[in-house]
């Protein structure tokens, strides 16, 4: 779940899907009315910190609605690359490649 810092509004809910995979799942959904202010990207980033630290894998995949162009920026501003598009049911998709966290 993700809050607020300062008042722990509800803002949305962050995910990390497949965890036992070479290849674990990044998502967000953030409220509407709180969209395009920064929680989508700082959830992301915060989320793939936690779990490059915590989990042995190859790489995140961020599959985001081709429409959705802040979910776009999102994934590359993590350095994601577009790797393949798909149809679903309701929208096509492009699925981001996102390198894991260099760890020191």
């Amino acid at each position: 779940m993700i809050r607020h810092a300062e008042s722990g509004e509800f803002l949305g809910l962050g995910g990390f899907h497949d965890v036992q995979s070479q290849t674990p799942e990044l998502g967000i959904w953030i409220r509407e009315d709180r969209h395009g202010v920064g929680y989508g990207k700082d959830a992301v980033t915060a989320i793939a910190n936690w779990a490059s630290s915590n989990f042995d894998f190859e790489h995140f995949i961020y599959p985001v609605a081709i429409e959705n162009h802040a979910s776009c920026r999102i994934a590359e501003s993590l350095n994601g690359i577009a790797m393949y598009c798909t149809q679903k049911q309701k929208y096509k998709a492009v699925t981001y490649f996102i390198a894991k966290n260099k760890q020191d």
